[in-house]
């Protein structure tokens, strides 16, 4: 019983790991227009990989 909990518990973190990175993603994508890609400095590339 323990080993299954376990392996529930470790397979239910990784579903609400993967959901809230996505979530993340898409947030923080619309949260920044264009025109502050050269502000953002590490993650313009990203930026501009996603847009294009």
């Amino acid at each position: 019983m323990d080993a299954l909990h376990l392996f529930l518990t470790l397979l239910f973190l990784g579903f609400l790991y993967r959901f809230l990175y996505r979530l993340i993603r898409i947030i923080e994508r619309d949260l920044v227009p264009p025109d502050q890609e050269k502000v953002l400095g590490p993650f313009r590339g990203r930026y501009k990989r996603e847009s294009e």
